[in-house]
């Protein structure tokens, strides 16, 4: 009786100070977006938002407009190319937001991700006790950087995050979860990565679906955006993205004088949309988290797909190996996100926010919180904190998650 009630005692004090750490959580991460949305552009929202006017004005989403009498552009576009890399179905999805004013826009988009991290979260640790981990969770994502990059950027990693929660949750039902994980991959395409993984866990209706829901998006994506379209951003978008990111050689840039009336704004760090004066950027780091592009550098393309080649080699044996012995544990499915991640040609810090599951679920250990597992997780997350001062950090945030994911996953299977 006396561990019992000495049981429930913590359980009650864990629970409060959960609480605590949940309403911390919550307030640091409401300040911040309050603050982002105020001052700076959010670049990447605003490639959405520039690309969504573009195409509800019959324009081409992947082509700068700032020449264009009455065309939309984004603030900081100085390339003849936008800086909008996703399909044209990602553009028509977010024309509802383009229809508002830009700053109300941008504010209900970080809204909305601030919302999905925390149900993200919330979903990410459903079970006995949950609330309390959560809560403890949600204040760790509240001060860790690659979250801060999310916000400050406005990129969708933090709208995707639910989803891919869910696609996890909804494993036994095959279609939706291979529906999720299909949107998922509209807004970053290696996510499909994650089809092999899913095959070596016996997971083989879920691939299927998966492979079947991004076949019956492009085909929705051909409909309602037409051939033409729809072939620029396979034949030019997509090998450009993932060769130069958003950039290009120099030649790629806009004459001098189409940038004549906004080479002050350029130069000042300003970017103005719909009347409104934003900073370009709140904080000078680089944000690539690509391992495959810290390795390969500028070689030629031979020499990056053979280094990706590796790093999917070396990680997909880590993985597969784990999502074959212990199917049922939800490590490698992250691990192989954060795989995904850092072996991609381009990739972004933002998208480390994938791996809170298993920096911030203590569950995810089951009865196999060893002292090393700790400190890899601490170390870890420590990670996101010096990508700030150095690049590969980032890249290392990613590779700790992955071995992080295949040991826990090899621990699972000897549990009972």
């Amino acid at each position: 009786m006396a561990d019992g009630a000495g049981a429930a005692v913590r359980c009650e004090t864990a629970s409060a100070w959960g609480s605590v750490a949940a309403i911390a959580g919550a307030a640091t991460l409401a300040a911040m977006a309050g603050w982002l949305t105020t001052i700076s552009l959010q670049q990447d929202f605003a490639a959405y938002f520039t690309a969504a006017r573009a195409r509800t004005s019959g324009l081409d989403p992947y082509v700068n407009q700032l020449t264009t009498p009455g065309g939309p552009w984004d603030g900081v576009s100085v390339y003849r190319h936008s800086r909008f890399l996703y399909p044209p179905l990602v553009a028509d999805l977010f024309r509802p937001l383009a229809a508002l004013p830009f700053p109300w826009a941008k504010a209900v988009f970080t809204a909305a991700s601030v919302l999905a991290l925390v149900v993200g979260l919330r979903l990410a640790v459903r079970d006995q006790g949950a609330r309390a981990r959560a809560g403890f969770a949600l204040a760790l994502a509240a001060a860790w950087p690659p979250v801060f990059a999310a916000l400050e950027r406005g990129q969708i990693d933090l709208i995707l995050f639910p989803l891919l929660v869910s696609a996890w949750r909804w494993r036994r039902r095959p279609l939706l979860a291979g529906l999720a994980l299909g949107l998922c991959a509209l807004g970053k395409p290696f996510v499909i990565g994650l089809v092999p993984l899913l095959v070596l866990g016996r997971q083989w209706r879920w691939a299927a679906a998966t492979a079947g829901a991004v076949v019956l998006l492009a085909l929705v994506t051909l409909a309602s955006a037409g051939p033409a379209l729809s072939r620029e951003y396979v034949a030019d978008v997509l090998p450009r993205a993932a060769r130069y990111g958003e950039g290009g050689p120099e030649a790629w840039m806009l004459d001098p004088g189409a940038l004549a009336n906004v080479s002050a704004d350029l130069v000042e760090g300003i970017a103005r949309i719909d009347g409104h004066a934003y900073a370009q950027q709140i904080g000078d780091f680089r944000r690539g988290a690509s391992l495959s592009r810290l390795l390969a550098e500028d070689a030629p393309p031979a020499l990056r797909l053979a280094v990706i080649g590796l790093l999917l080699a070396a990680g997909g044996a880590l993985l597969g190996a784990a999502a074959f012995r212990a199917p049922a544990s939800a490590s490698w499915y992250w691990g192989g996100l954060l795989l995904a991640v850092i072996a991609a040609p381009v990739s972004w810090v933002m998208s480390l926010v994938w791996a809170l599951p298993l920096l911030a679920d203590s569950r995810a250990f089951h009865r196999t919180r060893e002292r090393g597992l700790i400190v890899a997780q601490g170390l870890t997350y420590g990670a996101g904190f010096l990508g700030l001062v150095h690049p590969a950090a980032w890249a290392a945030v990613g590779l700790g998650g992955v071995v992080i994911a295949a040991v826990v996953a090899r621990r699972a299977e000897a549990t009972p």
